[in-house]
């Protein structure tokens, strides 16, 4: 799909001037879909072709079109590999989440989870009619925790003489050292011959999707490039916030500030909710900070948080930051307020299954009632890159004292099922696809309340300082009485199966079998029907059914959470006459087994 820019002589003559912009692209003409699928053999080298309706990763341009194009292909390095097969979020991109935004129009090129080698080469562009040339791009690395064999290749080839000229090479550094992530910065060529073809290509390698490359605004130029006034943003923040009622702002955040070629100061002008100040600690205000251009340039860190004060809430706002003739930019600040931490639910279990295929899961054990369950959340912090955050969030509904909850990896409830011997209904998440060497963290309000492993320690690395968490093909599962640990794993409070232990076709039939009695006592509820009817009622009586006729233990628990009927019932019929109007949540016990039921009174 290679397309060669072959511009006749006599017309670049007439056009030439100072600064030419002989070839371009901002990645504006080519789509941004969905998340990119490759239907490729993750297994060896392979072209990637574009499909219907997810971004493109290859651009061939049509009649009219201004920008040049670009082709992709993958190569694997650690097989085997899913490489993008899985579904991953590379090629032409919109989001930015990542990059606050674009250097030159709406859209960039992205990269991230390659899991092997992700090669883009753009059309070759004839500029042998010309002198003084360079090559020039935008890059945002991001910010995190980057591991020793991921790489960076950035480069020019020079098709008439044989050579590559590099713009970026990290090959043998470590890319947290390097000073390079999380803004964008201008890669430029040097030392071109005049008169050549020459071609532009990316080489990127990861494994993990918080490793992430986006390009812009890439330049094929002869002569010096015309300046305008540019402003350059950080990355957004988040993660400010503080319990109501403290008496004091969340912690601090930070984001940079560059601006080139300026031909004014640059304004920063932080959202209500939020105060800014350009030095860590303070002084801090809430009215627009002006930073002073010197020579047309600007370098700045702007320190932020949350003020103080604020009711229970989630405050997403943006700060402007401006100056004359630049194209305005912004960074998203994130905070929340929330109430204290209830503590109450823990990770009681992990389980990877059937040497590295399904299920992979999560148990999660309740330690007091829940009135809302959505406050609640999980995260995979994968292959000891760190923390991706909170991946999934529960939906609002109740859960009481000695609830297990169970999270498997997407599509895999049928065969939790099948593997544990049960009839259950977990929840479905990419979050819980882990391979024995992921770490989990579990959210509350937003912030982590307990962990299981070492997020940015990988136990089965080469000579990892940590593999004594690792249950690849196995288990592990929380002692009693211990827990939650906040963000610190203790090691101590687990036991393990041992690598490889949770190897057979079913849970009983394995090696170390996963210690499911809690779950299977979960499972017995699911084989007891219990019913409440009139529901909803205005009779002052309800009648409660089970296919058991023991003595049934009810709890009746209003939307707070406060505890409003306690009693045993013998003959299936419970006194609510007491209740006001609303909606009620009725805790039954019988027989070690105990289910939820909501009731409406009218």
């Amino acid at each position: 799909m290679k397309k060669l820019y072959f511009l006749l002589f006599s017309l670049m003559l007439s056009n030439l001037s100072y600064g030419q912009t002989v070839a371009s692209t901002s990645f504006e003409e080519p789509a941004a879909g969905a998340q990119y699928v490759d239907t490729g053999d993750a297994s060896i080298a392979h072209d990637l072709i574009n499909n219907v309706g997810e971004s493109d990763v290859d651009y061939v341009p049509g009649v009219g079109a201004s920008e040049i194009g670009f082709d992709a292909s993958y190569i694997p390095y650690d097989t085997p590999s899913v490489g993008l097969t899985d579904g991953d979020f590379v090629g032409v991109s919109s989001f930015t989440g990542t990059v606050g935004s674009y250097t030159d129009g709406n859209q960039g090129y992205q990269f991230s989870d390659i899991d092997g080698i992700m090669v883009l080469e753009f059309d070759s562009v004839d500029m042998t009619a010309y002198t003084d040339i360079s090559v020039n791009i935008d890059y945002f690395v991001g910010s995190t925790g980057w591991e020793s064999a991921d790489f960076i290749k950035i480069y020019v080839r020079d098709l008439t003489n044989g050579t590559e000229i590099i713009i970026l090479d990290t090959n043998g550094s470590d890319i947290d050292d390097l000073s390079i992530e999380g803004a964008w910065i201008t890669g430029s060529s040097s030392g071109l011959s005049d008169n050549i073809n020459l071609q532009l290509v990316v080489e990127f390698s990861s494994n993990s999707g918080s490793e992430s490359l986006f390009l812009d605004n890439v330049l094929f130029v002869s002569g010096s490039v015309p300046t305008s006034p540019t402003i350059t943003v950080g990355s957004d923040v988040s993660n400010l916030g503080y319990e109501v009622g403290n008496g004091v702002s969340s912690v601090e955040g930070s984001f940079t500030v560059e601006g080139s070629d300026l031909i004014d100061d640059i304004t920063v002008d932080p959202p209500a909710n939020y105060e800014i100040s350009t030095t860590t600690g303070g002084p801090y205000v809430t009215a627009p900070i002006v930073l002073q251009e010197n020579a047309g340039a600007v370098s700045s860190i702007i320190f932020t948080r949350l003020i103080s004060g604020l009711p229970v809430g989630n405050y997403i706002e943006d700060v402007d930051v401006t100056s004359t003739d630049a194209t305005p930019r912004t960074v998203s600040l994130n905070g929340s307020v929330t109430n204290p931490p209830t503590n109450a639910m823990r990770i009681s279990g992990v389980f990877d299954a059937q040497d590295g295929s399904s299920p992979k899961g999560i148990e999660l054990e309740v330690l007091s009632d829940i009135p809302d369950l959505s406050i609640f959340g999980i995260g995979g912090a994968n292959n000891g890159g760190g923390t991706d955050g909170q991946e999934f969030t529960f939906p609002s509904v109740s859960a009481l004292t000695g609830d297990l909850i169970y999270i498997v990896n997407s599509g895999q409830s049928v065969d939790f099922n099948t593997f544990f011997g049960v009839n259950l209904s977990p929840y479905e998440t990419t979050a819980a696809s882990i391979n024995g060497d992921d770490a989990i963290e579990l959210f509350e309000s937003g912030q982590v309340i307990d962990v299981f492993g070492i997020i940015d320690c990988d136990p089965n690395a080469g000579s990892s300082p940590c593999p004594e968490w690792e249950y690849t093909d196995g288990w592990a599962y929380r002692n009693t009485g211990t827990g939650p640990d906040g963000s610190t794993f203790v090691l101590a409070n687990w036991s393990f199966s041992g690598v490889g232990q949770l190897d057979g076709t079913l849970n009983n039939n394995s090696t170390s079998p996963y210690p499911s009695g809690n779950l299977l006592s979960v499972n017995q509820a699911f084989n007891i029907d219990f019913s409440i009817y009139p529901n909803p009622t205005n009779t002052g009586n309800v009648t409660i059914t089970s296919t058991n006729n023991d003595v049934m233990d009810i709890q009746v628990f209003d939307v707070l959470g406060k505890q409003v009927i306690n009693q045993r019932i013998t003959n299936n019929n419970l006194n609510v006459s007491s209740l006001k109007s609303g909606l009620y949540i009725v805790k039954i016990n019988q027989n070690n087994t105990s289910v939820t039921k909501k009731l409406v009174i009218k």
